[in-house]
């Protein structure tokens, strides 16, 4: 809007003199109705990449609102469905997503397997649990990813397993469940998602460090 102020500190790449692309946005600020608002890039040793605010609490989701590529939602979230399956109603509090057998799907955040395996009528079911005591669960799987085990911790966005059709259901989609610690399962199009973990120990100690001479970068022009 008029009178807002926006700076933007971001990576070119270059062979001799001559520049060839634009990189990342290693940091950013936006001045709008008197608030500053800042965000830093900040990779890991590991090579994780986040955007974090300065004092290193995330500015991004800690979970994927949709765990795969999808063709439709088959079934909404409801209290009160009609299952084509046992011909009676009852509560759905999932998302079916249908998508093409073998579609891969992706852990919603990073976390550890809890459950992998048959379970009635899930069939194939990956159970995932995450840091502030949520959990996600994943099912009528054709096969597991292969390097997804019992214990396993994986990455946000890693594939734990395929698209399938195993248990009770009439196609090829995934059931996918978004639960609290008090055991409710919430509408994982609409529920409030967690944050990422902010940075800590070490890594905020570098993070700190890295921030005070980006953010001062920002504004030498």
């Amino acid at each position: 809007r008029t009178g807002d102020h926006v700076h933007v500190l971001y990576q070119e790449q270059h062979v001799g003199n001559k520049k060839i692309s634009t990189g990342d946005v290693a940091a950013a600020e936006v001045i709008t109705h008197g608030k500053t608002y800042r965000a830093i890039r900040y990779q890991d040793p590991q090579g994780h990449v986040g955007y974090y605010a300065p004092d290193g609490s995330s500015l991004q989701t800690g979970f994927l609102r949709i765990p795969l590529r999808y063709t439709h939602i088959s079934s909404g979230y409801s209290l009160n469905r009609f299952d084509p399956v046992m011909h009676k109603t009852h509560a759905h509090p999932a998302i079916d997503f249908a998508a093409p057998q073998g579609t891969p799907i992706q852990a919603a955040a990073d976390g550890h397997i809890s459950y992998r395996g048959p379970k009635n009528g899930y069939g194939n079911t990956v159970i995932l649990h995450h840091h502030s005591n949520y959990a996600t669960l994943y099912a009528h799987m054709c096969r597991f990813a292969q390097n997804v085990h019992l214990g396993s911790n994986v990455k946000k966005g890693q594939v734990i397993g395929y698209v399938g059709q195993t248990g009770m259901a009439t196609g090829p989609h995934l059931h996918y469940e978004f639960r609290a610690g008090n055991g409710v399962r919430y509408n994982p199009l609409t529920v409030a998602l967690p944050k990422a973990a902010p940075l800590t120990g070490i890594a905020r100690t570098r993070f700190l460090i890295q921030a005070h001479v980006l953010l001062a970068q920002l504004h030498v022009a």
